[in-house]
C-alpha cells in the first residue's frame, strides 16, 4: 500500500486526527490544572505570594497562535519543522516566585510543511525576565522537555494513544518541574 500524501489524505483522517490531538489536548489540560493545584498548595506558607496557573487555547481559540516563538525554537531543538498555518493549541503552566518566571508549555501542531496526517505535542520549559517596561516579556533558556515530540495519526487506536500519551506526559511534567526548581 503506498503512502498517503496530502493530496491523498481524506477529510475523515484528518478529522480523526485532530479528534486524538483534541482529546490529548483535554488529558494535558486536567493534568496541568492539577499540577497547578499541586505546586500552589505545596508552596503555600513557605514561599510569600507564589503565582500559580494554568492557561490553554484549543485550535479554534483566537489565541492559538501564541508562543510561536517558544515552539518554532523547540522544533528547531528537536530538528523538525513546526508548521503552525492550520491546525495549532497549546497547554501552558506558569510558576513566579517574587522576580523568577518558569512556564512549561505543550503545543499541538502539524509535523513537516505539509499536512501528512501527523500532529505532534512538543513540550518545553523556560524562563521570563523582566523587561526594561517591567512586563515579562524576555524569553531566556528554552529547554525541550523530551528528545521529540508526541505524534498522533488517524490510525492510532485511541485509548493506546491515550496511555502512550498519559506516560509521557508525566515524563514531561517530572523534567518541567525539575528545570523550575533548578532556576530557583
Amino acid at each position: 500500500m503506498a503512502r498517503k500524501n496530502y493530496t491523498a489524505l481524506t477529510k475523515e483522517e484528518r478529522t480523526k486526527t485532530e479528534q486524538h490531538a483534541t482529546t490529548l489536548f483535554g488529558i494535558a489540560d486536567l493534568r496541568f490544572q492539577d499540577v497547578t493545584n499541586q505546586v500552589r498548595t505545596a508552596l503555600q506558607g513557605v514561599i510569600d505570594n507564589p503565582v500559580v496557573y494554568a492557561r490553554n487555547a484549543s485550535a479554534n481559540d483566537e489565541n492559538s497562535g501564541h508562543y510561536r516563538y517558544q515552539i518554532i525554537e523547540t522544533a528547531k531543538a528537536l530538528n523538525y519543522y513546526a508548521n503552525l498555518t492550520s491546525y495549532k493549541s497549546w497547554v501552558n503552566l506558569t510558576i513566579r516566585i517574587n522576580d523568577a518566571q518558569t512556564e512549561l508549555l505543550l503545543s499541538f501542531h502539524i509535523l513537516g510543511y505539509e499536512y501528512r496526517g501527523i500532529l505532534v505535542c512538543s513540550a518545553c520549559a523556560y524562563h521570563k525576565a523582566s523587561s526594561d517596561e517591567g512586563d515579562r516579556s524576555l524569553v531566556q533558556d528554552i529547554q525541550p522537555l523530551s528528545q521529540s515530540p508526541f505524534q498522533i495519526t488517524y490510525s492510532d487506536e485511541i485509548n493506546d494513544l491515550q496511555e502512550r500519551f498519559r506516560r509521557w506526559l508525566e515524563n514531561i511534567i517530572i523534567v518541567g518541574l525539575e528545570y523550575w526548581r533548578k532556576g530557583l
